[in-house]
């Protein structure tokens, strides 16, 4: 977030107020006497206009509400306030959830990908371009469907078998373009090493999409960087800084990860098509 909070009380409604010019986010809240609820809805009232702002109204309500829970729960938990953590779960959670029956669903998911470290290196990293791609256009219930689709999509990445193939090589909206670019290992990759990644990543071209996410584990973490560093050589993706981090897998194991973004560029003239590759 790149924002800084003033929190001020008020005896009206929770809002927040952006000053663009100073980076600051102004929390103006009504004093609940409690430090824990004061420390809960401050964030609340903060996270539509501190983090992604302009994807919120693209969002939707469910969509926008988990991502401030989501967010809440998170930094709550880092700083070890478990007291307003509880309030958040014991209080403010129930109250929401009977306004909007998906929501706790959302916030499910959200807790599984942030277990895996995808929930701010992926969705609201691409929120934030969605937002920005969309722009000015006026919120229509197809923006918030292409954004929940993506969670979707995301979600059943994260949560696939090892070694499961996906049905489809990515995700593709009509702002949203981005695939998946899973690094295994096994013994096809033993013997030909980059070269089925860079078949992959020319399949995806043919296809249109715009990203592409390279993502490796543990061994596989120097494949991916390799594949990275030649698909920029080959002038196939312009490479973005790696992330690395370490984060739970789909059986609740410990593993090192690393995350890289490639945006595609356009097809060279006279490009034949690559078939799709599935990583083993």
């Amino acid at each position: 977030m790149p924002y800084n909070m003033r929190l001020e009380f008020i005896k009206e409604i929770d809002r927040a107020e952006l000053l663009g010019e100073k980076s600051l986010v102004i929390v103006r809240i009504r004093d609940r006497k409690d430090d824990d609820k004061n420390l809960v809805h401050a964030m609340l009232a903060f996270c539509p206009v501190g983090l992604i702002p302009q994807a919120r109204p693209y969002l939707g309500k469910s969509l926008s509400l988990a991502v401030d829970l989501t967010t809440t729960r998170k930094l709550l938990n880092s700083l070890g306030h478990h007291s307003a953590l509880q309030y958040l779960y014991d209080d403010v959670l129930p109250r929401e959830k009977k306004e909007l029956s998906d929501l706790d669903q959302l916030c499910s998911c959200f807790d599984f990908l942030d277990e895996g470290g995808l929930f701010t290196r992926v969705i609201l990293s691409e929120f934030r371009d969605f937002g920005a791609n969309v722009r000015s256009r006026y919120p229509q219930p197809a923006h918030a469907a292409e954004a929940r689709s993506f969670v979707e999509y995301v979600h059943t990445v994260a949560s696939r078998e090892p070694g499961e193939n996906m049905v489809e090589p990515g995700y593709r909206g009509t702002y949203i373009s981005t695939a998946f670019v899973l690094i295994g290992r096994g013994a096809r990759i033993e013997m030909e090493g980059a070269t089925p990644y860079l078949k992959h990543l020319r399949y995806l071209r043919s296809l249109g999409f715009r990203r592409a996410l390279l993502t490796g584990r543990d061994k596989s973490m120097e494949m991916a960087e390799r594949v990275s560093y030649l698909a920029q050589k080959g002038r196939l993706a312009k490479r973005r800084p790696s992330r690395k981090y370490e984060a739970k897998d789909a059986t609740g194991r410990s593993r090192n990860h690393v995350l890289i973004e490639m945006d595609i560029l356009p097809p060279e003239v006279g490009e034949v098509p690559q078939g799709r590759f599935f990583e083993d």
